[in-house]
């Protein structure tokens, strides 16, 4: 599948209907194997604008994996073997992810990055993996962290997301929050991150390891993503590269995937009456949720209509201006986004 940029894809969701719009979306298929550019400074774009930085001893280059058709694989250049050399470090960039971001349809202020990867057990001394997205007016960058340097042992591996407030441990060892002991190396790992650019939250996911994790993410709309890179960092290696990333995929969502079980829980608390409705509808839980903010959406991501509380448990909404159809109600409060369906009649 070639890069896409751009498209709408509608993805009905066992509770609610959700617009998933994918901005940027990369899976090597359509390159041709070999350097994935010929310029290794990173100041001219390759296939398909990716800029690569492996001037100090690395390589990125496209290959092709068993059942996976084409990935990219990053390292060092020139193995330099038996503990001797410094080992290869390469980047890979791709730019103007601002544009993509600033022209998303209106309301998908969750952004969603997705890729796999993929760590060798072979590493004599270190493989380091980073994604990692840097945004506009903001310092410190959001990256996920893979890296055996500091494992105590060859079946463990540090791992951990760094940037948000107070970072995001991955590992299960019970001494070291970031040490994940007996890491799926030699195996492709499906990452999936999620930035709540409404709720200032950051999400992990990653269900084939069991992780579900969450932290505070203090970001301004301001602060929006300029890139999207990727670098490895690989010592004394028995073979040349030992770090591999496929189906990479830059999406913006009006709410949080059904399948985390984060929305969804705040969902089930809500009610909307009555639902059909003409004139007015009242939103309630039985648990005594502040409701902050409502902010209402026809099927095509069109906003509606904007509508400010002050933490009201239980509050109404007049939609008799609306016309007639389905409409999606995104009921912010500080414990998470519900989203509701509610149908409009003449």
């Amino acid at each position: 599948m070639k890069k896409q940029l751009l498209y709408t894809v509608l993805v009905l969701l066992t509770t609610h209907l959700t617009t998933a719009q994918v901005l940027f979306s990369e899976d090597f298929d359509n390159l041709t194997v070999g350097d994935l550019s010929t310029d290794p400074t990173g100041v001219t774009p390759g296939q398909n604008n990716w800029y690569v930085n492996s001037t100090y001893n690395g390589e990125v280059v496209v290959t092709p994996e068993p059942n996976k058709g084409n990935v990219v694989a990053m390292g060092e250049k020139i193995h330099s073997g038996n503990g001797q050399g410094g080992g290869g470090a390469a980047l890979l960039i791709q730019k103007n992810m601002d544009v993509l971001w600033n022209n998303r349809t209106n309301g998908n202020n969750i952004l969603q990055l997705k890729y796999d990867f993929y760590v060798s057990s072979t590493f004599p001394e270190r493989t380091k993996s980073i994604a990692f997205l840097r945004f506009k007016n903001r310092i410190h960058v959001l990256q996920v962290n893979s890296e055996t340097n500091k494992a105590p042992t060859a079946t463990s591996n540090g791992f951990g997301v760094m940037g948000t407030d107070n970072g995001i441990p991955l590992g299960n060892n019970i001494t070291d929050p970031y040490l994940h002991d007996n890491f799926p190396f030699d195996t492709w790992v499906s990452v999936e991150l999620f930035i709540d650019y409404d709720l200032n939250k950051c999400y992990i996911y990653i269900p084939s390891m069991g992780i579900l994790a969450s932290d505070d993410f203090s970001v301004s709309s301001d602060q929006v993503p300029e890139t999207l890179s990727f670098e490895t960092r690989t010592k004394n290696h028995s073979f040349d590269r030992g770090i591999k990333y496929d189906n990479i995929r830059i999406s913006a969502l009006p709410s949080l995937p059904s399948y985390l079980g984060v929305d969804d829980f705040i969902t089930s608390k809500f009610n909307i009456f009555p639902n059909p409705a003409t004139d007015a509808v009242t939103i309630t839980n039985s648990e005594n949720i502040g409701i902050k903010e409502i902010i209402a959406y026809d099927t095509s991501g069109k906003l509606i209509k904007t509508q400010n509380y002050e933490n009201e448990s239980e509050v109404s909404l007049n939609i008799n201006s609306f016309a007639a159809g389905t409409y999606l109600f995104h009921i912010k409060t500080k414990e998470g986004t519900a989203v509701k369906k509610i149908v409009k009649r003449n």
